[in-house]
This record gives C-alpha cells, structure tokens and sequence, in this order.
C-alpha cells in the first residue's frame, strides 16, 4: 500500500500539477506594500477615526474558534489602548455587527471579510500568506489565510495607520507573498483553487502522510495552501474544486476491488484517487 499511496503522489505532481507551469515573482508594488490608496468601489474612502471625544469608535472582533485570532486581538487590544489612550471592546464574532464600526481581525463571519479576500485574490493572487488590510463600509479588514502571520499584519496596521488623528482616505493595502513561485495547474485550474477530501471514517494513517506531504510541496512551490478536509465536514457545501481521496461519501467515487490497483480520474472540477486496499 505504501507503495501506491507514493505512486499516487508522483503521478499527482507529474501528470497534474505539471500541466501549467511558470515562475511569477513576488507580486508586490516596489514600495514593498502592493497596492494602497486605490479608487476600487469596494472599499470606503471616509476617515478612519479611532477615537472621539476621548471614547474608541471601534470595536475589535475575533473569531473564537481560532487560538491565532483570539492571540491577535488580544495583542490588538493592548496596543491600540496604549497608542491611543482608549479602551476597544474585544468581541467574538457571534455578536451582530450590523451599523457598527469594528475592526474585523482574521476570517471572522462578516460579509466585509468575503469582499477583502476576493479583491486580495484578483490583486495580487490569494496565496497563503498575501494579506489585505482594508476599510469596507464601517470595518477594518485585517485578513491572511495563514493565521499564524496575523499577528504580524495586525502589527503593520499598527504601525502604518493607527494614529491619534486617524487616517484619511480609507485604508487599502495589500501584499503579496514573497518567493518565485511557479504556477501548476490541474486540468487548466489553478491548483491553490482544489481542496483535499478524505473519508471521515477509516482513513489510511499512511494516505493523511502523503496529503499532507503534497500539499507541503504544493505550498513551497506555488504559495498555495491546499486544505484538508473530510467528506461529512463539507458534504452540505463542498468546495467547488477537490481531490477527492479513497471511498469518500463524494458522488463519482469508483471502489476497486483490486488490492494492488489504483486510480487517478480527473472529471471536471473534481479529481479521483483511489485505491484497493
């Protein structure tokens, strides 16, 4: 078996992601900070204030689920009080956050979140560590998909943008992540678009190894993050690209009952890989 599952990743790297490739760089502005201060209809050109009349205008959110984001704010928290002499609400996103002006910290459940990474995807590509910082309506979208770099962005927006007299103009920044990375596709999709999806129940130790190797060279050569899930997790809204590995719940998903065969099948938006034993 150890013997196919290594199989299954050479043919993956060589029959998949090999069919596009080319260097792309970092995708930064020279400044090193991409791009700031653009006109985009997405994002609010009002004057950030922090504070008025003494009191703080903004709340901090966090994502209670996340030990990263919970560390973030707290660290937010502190400092923000310490520059600006005020005291922010630290919240967790399970508050309503309608007319209120908050500073969303990490992928908390705003509708102002799904707008900064859609525009951080189209400007600079979505890798794993790109991240945005960005005024949308009443919030601050402090975003990166990898939660361990959160801090670290929170300490740029710290650095560039809170101030006593605040900000004019809105806030727009985004970075790309720095390398020369090479751009694989899988059947003419970007492969940083596929998630893995492995059966919940009866999962091979062995098949977790070589996921979660290919998506550590994925990572290293692309930038992308590719996630791995189980079939129950996402079974009401899957993604709309995946791997789709051994005799998942998935519709599509051929058994074999050879012990020594395996299969790699691309159709459509998913692919098949699956194996005997």
């Amino acid at each position: 078996m150890k013997r196919s599952l290594s199989l299954m990743l050479v043919l993956v790297l060589a029959l998949g992601l090999m069919a596009g490739c080319g260097g792309s760089g970092d995708t930064t502005a020279s400044t090193g900070f991409g791009t700031v201060g653009t006109t985009d209809s997405a994002f609010s050109k009002e004057k950030v204030e922090f504070v008025k009349d003494n009191a703080a205008v903004y709340r901090l959110v966090r994502n209670d689920n996340s030990e990263a984001t919970i560390t973030a704010a707290q660290y937010l928290f502190k400092q923000m009080k310490d520059k600006l002499g005020a005291s922010f609400r630290n919240v967790s996103d399970s508050e309503d956050g309608s007319d209120i002006y908050e500073i969303l910290i990490g992928n908390v459940n705003r509708p102002e979140v799904k707008i900064a990474k859609d525009y951080l995807e189209s400007a600079v590509g979505g890798r794993y560590n790109d991240y945005i910082i960005a005024t949308v309506g009443k919030k601050i979208v402090i975003y990166v998909e990898n939660e361990e770099n959160l801090q670290k962005v929170c300490q740029e927006f710290l650095d560039l943008y809170v101030k006593p007299e605040g900000v004019e103009g809105g806030i727009l920044l985004t970075k790309g992540s720095e390398g020369n990375f090479a751009n694989y596709t899988i059947n003419g999709v970007d492969v940083g678009k596929f998630d893995f999806v492995r059966p919940h129940y009866n999962s091979s130790y062995l098949t977790e190894v070589e996921m979660n190797d290919l998506s550590a060279t994925v990572l290293e050569k692309t930038g992308y993050k590719m996630q791995i899930t189980h079939d129950t997790v996402t079974a009401s809204s899957p993604a709309k690209y995946e791997i789709i590995v051994g005799n998942t719940t998935r519709e599509g998903v051929e058994t074999i009952s050879n012990y020594d065969a395996y299969n790699i099948k691309i159709a459509g938006e998913k692919v098949y890989i699956n194996g005997g034993s």
